[in-house]
């Protein structure tokens, strides 16, 4: 799994250098938040999907 955790420590990073940015684990997973507002949480083989994923809240369209 050694490549999901460059991407893992990569995403971290990213997430990390913007402004009021933290992290914490939420359901099992590391999320990240701005304030009490989640802006991203990562998903790393969760519920062994075989999946490593970012998911993102957005507005639908």
């Amino acid at each position: 799994m050694r490549d999901s955790d460059d991407q893992i420590q990569r995403v971290r990073r990213i997430c990390l250098a913007l402004p009021g940015a933290t992290e914490k684990l939420s359901h099992g997973e590391p999320t990240f938040f701005v304030k009490k507002r989640v802006f991203a949480m990562l998903s790393n083989n969760h519920h062994d999907d075989g999946h490593v994923a970012v998911w993102i809240p957005a507005e639908p369209g």
